[in-house]
């Protein structure tokens, strides 16, 4: 209960008031008044009069109709396929004497002093908790308004949707800070559950409230208060006290978790979607979030330890023998505890502790590769190391180039020792595995959007210039050559981050660009180098290394005036797209025979650029006739 934060004077000062009392004086006045001799009842109001489950069945005589219509002429349309009515919401209190009653069922004596607890915020923090902790409260269903024999047309028969056990954790949560008070709470099971399935009640919602909110001297259990919920009386009271026997045992042993071990794990929110038990009371199953299929698994309480023991699975012999829905659910929960999958390429163990999971078989990591990328956002992190020695360089620029270091790692699966550019290599290790199945058009490509992206991270001693930064990408080159740029979707960011201290607080500047326009720069710059070069030569011209700035636009370091930098620095998005793609419309046209001379050009050190070329050459073709259609 939220109470405004204001002082008002009272009317009459000299009039004795509650607060001039005694704290001992005043102590005794609220257990007067709050501490009731009987448990107090809880129903679910809401449910009874707004939802129509023990009431109407017709969604215009509800309150808040569950189904919303666009129009008035829809409305009435399903409202005259309903069955006609003979009663209103207005008219529930007025029709006869047992609809009279209805409202009686949710007055009790405890509401009686209820105002007291509005007057002042004093009052109310002395009045709650004598409120809540002095009293047991019991959860408990809303008693039938008809023998069962003479039930009207109109009440529904069908109260399957509403449960005490459903809505205790509903009104735990309501209380607030003040549920931290409460001492005993009762749900009530007068009658036998309903022998349908769909009758179970999700028990995973009471857990949670017992585990996280409530304290530890709270006692919730189940009993058998002897309140008649129905007119016809429960005549097998014995078997019913043996039901909540075995309800209590279930309860107890679920608290304990010695098996299940649902409450050491807070990520098991986004695994676990419930967990019921069964009519007898001694057997249950927990249902795991599996999107359109469903996936369970069953256990048993012994009734000599009191102990939650999983069923066993006779079918499955293995691990391996799981379905790929089971894998999934495995990778969701190696990886819940982390927002997304880091993937260091500098790093001594990229993978991190998560290495180990794909090293069980063979299949296994084939199938958690595909999990991974279905279901895991992956970034892909660089770290770039300066190059430069001296500061007192006149060189403008400050020069970076990706690490390429890794340690000797033990590959479980090839059982080889491989370092890190073999890692590079894909279909060969788990890495590349990871990066290719994530970044590949073929794989997952509406799945995958906006969830995997490169990382170039820049550590800097003092603020740069994000044009006076070059970095090396060679390595990166080779990497996008192993994924295959015709695969390689180019809606795949890559993100520069530049890192550096500013005072004592590290501070960040992002620049990002698209795989997608990288190979536009890339494809102008070759085209460009090509182009310089004399046709007569037999060797072709030597290829330059790939350098871009802090903003991710290509920088050509081999050109003596930077004419080709400059222009990615200094010129807006739309005319640099306008001149890139007319530089690529003057290449094609006028060079056909460009192909034939870059098969006489020498590789060097860096073929991947060459063959990078190549590809490049069609996809530019294409995406400029795009432009023109």
């Amino acid at each position: 209960m939220d109470i405004p934060k204001v002082c008002s004077a009272p009317l009459d000062p000299t009039a004795p008031s509650l607060l001039t009392l005694p704290a001992d004086i005043r102590n005794s006045i609220n257990e007067y008044i709050f501490i009731r001799p009987e448990p107090i009842l809880i129903h679910d109001t809401d449910f009874y009069y707004n939802r129509g489950r023990y009431g109407c069945d017709n969604d215009g005589h509800l309150l808040f109709p569950e189904q919303a219509f666009d129009s008035d002429e829809e409305e009435q349309m399903h409202q005259s396929k309903k069955k006609p009515c003979s009663k209103s919401l207005k008219g529930w209190e007025t029709r006869s004497d047992a609809e009279k009653e209805d409202i009686l069922l949710f007055q009790h004596e405890a509401s009686l002093g209820i105002g007291l607890l509005k007057s002042c915020r004093q009052m109310y923090h002395e009045t709650s908790s004598v409120f809540y902790s002095k009293n047991t409260f019991i959860v408990s269903r809303v008693r039938d308004r008809a023998p069962g024999g003479g039930r009207k047309t109109c009440e529904s028969g069908n109260r399957r949707d509403y449960h005490q056990l459903s809505y205790t954790p509903k009104w735990l949560a309501s209380l607030g800070s003040q549920v931290r008070r409460l001492k005993k709470v009762v749900i009530d099971m007068s009658e036998y559950p309903y022998a349908d399935s769909e009758a179970m009640p999700d028990w995973l919602p009471l857990l949670r409230v017992i585990w996280d909110v409530l304290p530890m001297r709270c006692v919730i259990s189940f009993a058998h208060t002897g309140r008649r919920t129905e007119f016809d009386p429960v005549r097998d009271s014995h078997g019913l006290t043996k039901y909540i026997t075995r309800l209590n045992r279930a309860l107890e042993a679920l608290l304990q978790d010695n098996t299940l071990h649902l409450r050491c794990y807070p990520i098991s929110r986004s695994i676990i979607s419930s967990l019921t038990i069964s009519q007898g009371g001694n057997s249950g199953c927990v249902w795991f979030y599996t999107g359109s299929r469903t996936i369970s698994r069953g256990f048993w309480i012994d009734e000599a330890s009191g102990n939650i023991v999983w069923n066993t699975l006779e079918t499955t012999k293995s691990f391996m023998e799981l379905p790929i829905r089971a894998k999934e659910i495995i990778c969701r929960y190696v990886f819940a505890n982390e927002p997304r999958l880091r993937i260091v390429m500098n790093s001594l163990n990229p993978l991190g502790r998560h290495r180990a999971v794909f090293n069980v078989s063979n299949r296994f990591r084939k199938d958690f590769v595909k999990a991974v990328a279905a279901c895991i956002p992956v970034t892909v992190e660089f770290e770039a190391a300066s190059a430069d020695m001296d500061y007192n360089d006149p060189d403008p620029f400050r020069r970076f180039s990706l690490i390429a270091r890794g340690p000797l790692t033990r590959d479980l699966y090839h059982k080889r020792v491989t370092h890190l550019p073999d890692l590079l290599r894909p279909q060969e290790c788990l890495i590349s595995q990871i990066i290719h199945q994530c970044v590949s058009d073929r794989y997952c490509k509406e799945q995958n959007n906006g969830r995997t992206s490169l990382l170039i991270r820049v550590p800097l001693v003092r603020p740069t210039k994000p044009t006076d930064i070059c970095i090396n990408i060679s390595v990166l080159l080779s990497w996008l050559e192993g994924v295959g740029h015709k695969n390689c979707r180019d809606e795949v960011p890559l993100v520069i981050q530049l890192e550096y201290t500013n005072g004592r607080e590290l501070s960040y500047e992002t620049n990002s660009t698209t795989i997608g326009q990288l190979k536009m720069q890339i494809f102008l710059s070759f085209t460009g180098m090509l182009n310089r070069h004399s046709r007569g030569e037999e060797s072709g011209p030597e290829l330059p290394e790939v350098w871009i700035d802090g903003h991710a636009n290509l920088v050509d370091l081999a050109s003596p005036s930077m004419e080709f930098r400059s222009r990615q620095a200094y010129s807006t998005e739309p005319e640099v797209s306008k001149r890139h793609f007319k530089s690529v419309l003057d290449d094609i046209e006028a060079r056909h025979s460009l192909k034939d001379q870059l098969d006489c050009v020498m590789h060097g050190s860096y073929p991947c650029m060459c063959r990078a070329w190549r590809s490049l050459r069609p996809w530019a073709e294409s995406v400029w006739r795009k432009e023109q259609l």
